[in-house]
């Protein structure tokens, strides 16, 4: 019997399924980047860091009086954001996988659909610590479910502004006169009666 011919394997049939799954890859890689470079911005932080907030009270910290940094930065939309001195500023620097934050955010929003908030007193959010690989990921979608409606300014990947204004936990609230000041500054959650106050006393 006559030896079975050797079958031939497709050779450029496997070279362009090994293209197609590279390409593939290459293309969900690159997805997956540019949904993290959404959701981290570029602000411009200039002026002095402040130093690490370690439990400090306004009593004990030596940033109080000082100037705040400036940041200069955007919102997820693009639309821009900064921290200056001119309006008083109540600043919550918040983490999308933080559990107090995700407390604190419906929270503060809450108060300020009911009471309008501090006449003559802003706040801004800033979206800091990204982390694709955490829970309530991402953080855009997260602020607009909850309904946030103050500015937001976008921290990058290095959460350069969270890190310029001392921050060690989530969330962190520094407060700013229309100097720009720091007037206080304060780990974690705050109960929406004593945040209005602490605004109320900025405008003095």
């Amino acid at each position: 019997m006559a030896a079975q011919a050797k079958r031939k394997v497709p050779v450029a049939g496997i070279v362009f399924g090994v293209i197609a799954l590279v390409l593939v890859a290459i293309v969900l890689f690159a997805g997956d980047t540019s949904q993290e470079a959404a959701e981290t911005g570029s602000p411009v932080v200039t002026g002095s860091l402040l130093p690490l907030q370690q439990g400090m009270t306004p009593s004990n910290d030596p940033t109080v009086g000082t100037q705040a940094p400036t940041v200069v930065g955007a919102d997820f939309e693009g639309s821009a954001v900064e921290i200056q001195p001119g309006t008083p500023t109540a600043v919550v620097f918040v983490a999308h996988w933080c559990p107090f934050c995700q407390a604190e955010v419906p929270s503060v929003q809450q108060w300020i659909d009911a009471t309008g908030g501090v006449d003559g007193v802003d706040v801004i959010a800033v979206s800091t610590a990204v982390d694709q690989t955490r829970g309530n990921y991402p953080p855009s979608g997260w602020l607009e479910r909850e309904g946030w409606s103050s500015p937001i300014i976008v921290d990058d990947a290095d959460s350069s502004a969270y890190r310029a204004f001392g921050g060690t936990a989530f969330p962190y609230w520094v407060f700013l006169d229309g100097d720009g000041k720091v007037v206080q500054r304060r780990l974690g959650g705050i109960e929406t009666n004593e945040l209005q106050a602490i605004m109320e006393s900025l405008k003095n």
